[in-house]
């Protein structure tokens, strides 16, 4: 359906667009010998974040993804996060997709820092 030069998404159909390209290019990298994977640090305990990561999660094995997740407490330093992620970012295919607290989202190689 159509609106003046507007067009109204099917999300649903796109969704599913996008996990079947994402199938695919993680089983693209299964034949070269890459395992594609997703590591989250959830740091504290807030209920909505705990979903959100279980529904990450889910999603990556659905997808042929190997998932892990790393709690810490609330009172971890920036810098403990910090050295957790740069210990999973070894390698030369590894990128890092993260949240700071200050809300940079940004992708980052391995020891790009900031």
């Amino acid at each position: 359906m159509t609106v003046g030069r507007d067009q109204i998404l099917d999300g649903r159909r796109v969704a599913d667009a996008i996990r079947e390209e994402v199938a695919r290019e993680v089983e693209a990298l299964r034949t070269r010998g890459v395992v594609a994977r997703l590591d989250v640090v959830l740091v504290g305990d807030d209920p909505a974040s705990r979903i959100y990561v279980r529904s990450k999660a889910k999603t990556s094995a659905e997808l042929g993804m190997v998932s892990e997740t790393h709690e810490l407490p609330e009172t971890t330093s920036q810098a403990e996060i910090e050295s957790l992620v740069g210990r999973r970012d070894s390698g030369p295919a590894a990128v890092a997709w993260g949240h700071r607290r200050d809300g940079d989202s940004r992708p980052r190689r391995p020891g790009q820092g900031r």
